[in-house]
């Protein structure tokens, strides 16, 4: 098989010879990153995993960090260890400040509330935990943009030697007329087709690969996340303003005077003055009768028109007098 591989490799071209030498490079870089996401997430599940233990079994949230051991036990390298120890930090400069010792917490009962923090000294212990667990993710998913890149790019770069190789083959077969000789092209077909085996070689590894550490970091983001939701919860728990007592009220009796109520104001109306009485209408006259219409006299009827004589001439009318011209 690998004597093929040479074989084949040998027929390239430069470019194919390049595309197949950068899909090599693609592929120890990929197993390369592979190896160190698993071995550093195996160490991440490893470390978290003793850290939340050792957590469990401390009354106050600072007691882990108060402890030396503890401290050379779990560094900050660990996600869940940074995560507590900004918290941690921001939480015992505020209660230094208020007075609360170390040697107090050390020995801190179950169940025990402590003095409470104002909410802005609460804000800034959760964005300190907030802020680390932000970093810790993105260290988390470091390369694996990369991976993503190799899985989607490498069957594009083999598929385009192989397009390469065959178009170079074909060229090949035109400038050698009519007397094609299967031997003189195979060998530029079989370069062409090393590309796209070795785009293959790299993208299916690099695809089950990245699904596989995609998962395992959403595993170990999930948890971290749980982990910085308790321990807020915690410090909440004990320093929250909830958890301080209520002030003692005092039970005296308390005595309200009360006024009397002020008379019901009735108010006074000026009287309504009365309206003059209303003179009758006086009757409306009667409507006079109107005299009968006499009958119109008959219209007279026109005497009838005798016709002319015949022959008789027909008298003409007399000639209009010119209109004198105005000077």
């Amino acid at each position: 098989m690998l004597s093929i591989i040479i074989r084949a490799f040998s027929t390239c071209d430069v470019i194919g010879k390049t595309i197949v030498l950068g899909l090599v490079a693609m592929s120890v870089a990929a197993w390369a990153i592979m190896f160190h996401k698993w071995t550093a997430l195996a160490v991440v599940k490893r470390d978290d995993e003793a850290f939340l233990r050792r957590y469990g079994r401390n009354t106050h949230p600072a007691q882990l960090w108060l402890q030396v051991t503890a401290r050379r036990a779990f560094p900050e390298e660990v996600p869940c260890g940074a995560i507590y120890a900004a918290a941690i930090k921001e939480l015992l400069g505020f209660l230094h400040a208020a007075g609360v010792q170390d040697h107090e917490l050390s020995s801190w009962q179950k169940g025990r509330t402590g003095p409470a923090l104002p909410e802005s000294d609460m804000a800034s212990v959760r964005a300190a935990a907030e802020g680390s667990l932000s970093h810790k993710l993105l260290a988390l998913e470091s390369n694996m943009s990369l991976l993503a890149t190799f899985t989607s790019v490498a069957p594009s770069l083999g598929l385009f030697g192989t397009v390469w190789g065959i178009m170079v083959a074909f060229m090949g077969m035109v400038s050698g007329g009519s007397a094609i000789v299967i031997s003189n092209v195979a060998p530029g077909i079989a370069g062409a087709l090393l590309t796209t085996v070795a785009g293959l070689f790299v993208s299916i590894p690099t695809a089950v690969a990245y699904n596989a550490l995609s998962a395992a970091v959403r595993r170990h983001t999930v948890r971290q996340e749980t982990f910085t939701d308790e321990l807020l919860a915690d410090i909440v728990r004990v320093h929250g303003a909830s958890a301080a007592p209520a002030p003692q009220v005092s039970q005296a009796p308390v005595v309200i005077q009360t006024a009397p109520a002020p008379a019901a104001y009735v108010p006074q109306y000026a009287p309504v003055p009365q309206m003059a009485p209303v003179s009758p209408v006086a009757p409306v006259p009667p409507v006079p009768q109107m005299a009968p219409v006499t009958a119109a006299a008959p219209v007279p009827q026109m005497a009838p028109v005798s016709p002319a004589a015949p022959g008789a001439p027909v008298p003409t009318a007399s000639p209009m007098t010119p209109v004198p011209q105005v000077q």
